[in-house]
């Protein structure tokens, strides 16, 4: 079974992939393994598919290229309570499943594009995230998806502990107060904290240990946009918040003594400050629109439909559940809605999504009733 999350290039290459493409949904029952109808609903999809393609012209060899092994998918499922669905894609470009967290109507949709919009919750359930764990004595990063955490290994040139940072470098002040141990330039041991200066001189060390452990993280992730959220006790990541230079830390952070924690909980937290500052961000996207107004703003779905296709819509918002089927002829640039699906009808908001997926934009999903204007969609605008 494929990963369960999708990058936004992964979902642009998906929707600039030649058609014809093939989309078959699959509501997959709560029961038993043994009791599932998977492998019949499966067959029947093949079976319509197979007539839907030979009706379009394509032929006997091509659609077998393209239709094989579906029948056989379920039998290699990993099926978990939490699975609602089974979406499948086939294409000459494209031949992909995932099992989804959310119920599917059964559908075999064939034509110029994949019907891509349940594929977008994928993105938006599962992000990718890192953690920096601030200690004195360990500090440790992870590369993390919604279900893992994995420990990742910092540059060579990061020390691995403030005792470590010490024997490199010095602030720019000596302690005065130090054990009978003597001085030790190039060790925490012996060193005392006591007075507020010698508290000073420690928070200094720390700035410049941190300001170390910023310039590895920021070798990483320096080319990317992925959320880092700290963890660590709240002084600390104070500190660190001061040296950061990466772009996208989260603003809340997983407070505790990370060495105290599990990982299991470690990632727990880090991913609920992640799924915080995600939807604040879009809420705050949301609210954009309203000052935005019409020119670079709009609801109209014959207008979001000709800008995604011209490239203009930087990121789209698309209400859950709901269908516009109609034609858009390329060609004119007209937009027709219908109330009743005909075979040459298309869903023009998935179509809409597809083309801002296809021209860098981005595409989300939300529920109606948190839609700007209760629309069926909405749309930023790039001019």
């Amino acid at each position: 079974m494929e990963s369960l999350q999708l990058r936004t290039p992964e979902l642009k290459g998906i929707a600039s992939s030649r058609s014809p493409c093939i989309t078959i949904l699959v509501p997959v029952e709560n029961l038993p393994r043994e009791n599932r109808r998977g492998p019949g609903r499966l067959k029947r999809a093949v079976q319509e598919a197979t007539q839907i393609l030979a009706e379009k012209g394509v032929g006997p060899a091509d659609i077998a290229n393209l239709l094989g092994g579906i029948e056989t998918i379920g039998a290699g499922l990993e099926i978990e309570p939490e699975h609602l669905g089974l979406v499948i894609l086939r294409s000459p470009d494209i031949s992909r499943h995932f099992l989804m967290h959310e119920p599917l109507q059964e559908s075999v949709r064939v034509g110029e594009h994949f019907y891509i919009k349940p594929l977008l919750s994928l993105r938006e359930a599962d992000r990718n995230f890192f953690i920096l764990a601030l200690s004195q004595k360990n500090i440790r990063f992870f590369r993390c998806d919604r279900h893992d955490a994995q420990e990742a290994p910092l540059p060579k040139s990061v020390p691995k502990s403030l005792e470590e940072a010490m024997q490199t470098r010095q602030p720019d002040h000596m302690l005065d107060n130090r054990s009978t141990a003597g001085p030790s330039a190039g060790s925490m041991k012996g060193v005392m904290f006591g007075t507020s200066s010698d508290r000073d001189a420690k928070d200094e060390y720390l700035w410049h240990f941190f300001r170390s452990v910023d310039k590895g993280v920021y070798q990483i992730l320096k080319d990317q946009q992925v959320p880092l959220v700290v963890a660590g006790v709240e002084y600390e990541v104070s500190i660190y918040r001061q040296v950061n230079s990466y772009q996208h830390l989260v603003e809340d952070a997983v407070y505790g003594a990370p060495d105290g924690m599990k990982d299991e909980e470690l990632h727990k937290r880090a991913f609920e400050a992640v799924q915080k500052a995600f939807d604040k961000q879009k809420e705050s996207t949301l609210a954009e629109f309203e000052r935005l107004g019409t020119l670079r703003a709009s609801t109209d779905l014959r207008e979001i439909v000709k800008a995604a296709f011209d490239g203009r819509v930087n990121e789209l918002f698309l209400a859950r559940g709901i269908e516009r089927p109609g034609v858009f002829i390329e060609r004119t640039r007209k937009v027709q809605l219908h109330t009743q699906p005909k075979p040459d009808h298309v869903d023009l908001i998935n179509l809409a999504a597809v083309h801002t997926l296809r021209n860098g934009g981005q595409a989300f999903l939300l529920r109606p009733e948190r839609m700007p204007h209760r629309k069926e969609m909405a749309a930023f605008l790039r001019y």
